[in-house]
């Protein structure tokens, strides 16, 4: 009489395998996951301040923008009365927003973006965005970016 060698897994091992496999997955994707709702809820409100900038700019045929202080997170915009005016110079219904924030930066010069009547991006000293824009925020140690693409203004995170 032969007796067979029997070889591989059975039905419950693998399944053991499987929940094992899973715990450890979600325990890794809840370390991961740094995320902070202020940081997102801040980055979305940016996100809609530039697109309707980007927005009233194309339907007014003005320059419209938005100008970040990064010492106090906080950025203001609208659509431009004239843009030989330095100081001030957005209309009645200005875009104003204190973000929730440690701190707010950009590689824009001048701190500030603007678009044209076609939606193309400006640096605020009025040269033309060549390469990617951004705008980070900072709560801590979690930081997240919104780039806004040269010739097209599109804005994603």
């Amino acid at each position: 009489m032969n007796a067979k060698a029997e070889h591989g897994s059975t039905l419950i091992e693998i399944v053991v395998v499987l929940v094992l496999l899973g715990l450890l997955l979600s325990m890794v994707a809840l370390r991961v996951d740094l995320r902070s709702p202020e940081i997102e809820s801040s980055l979305a409100l940016l996100r809609t301040h530039l697109l309707q900038a980007k927005l009233a700019a194309m339907a007014s045929g003005q320059r419209a923008g938005i100008r970040f202080d990064s010492q106090n997170t906080r950025y203001e915009g609208g659509v431009l009365v004239d843009s030989d005016q330095p100081r001030d110079p957005f209309r009645n219904q200005p875009i104003r927003a204190e973000i929730r924030a440690q701190r707010i930066s950009t590689n824009l010069s001048g701190n500030a973006v603007f678009f044209d009547s076609f939606g193309r991006p400006y640096h605020g000293n009025g040269d033309a965005l060549k390469n990617q824009g951004w705008v980070e925020i900072q709560n801590g140690e979690i930081k997240r970016k919104l780039w806004i693409e040269p010739l097209t203004g599109f804005v994603h995170p």
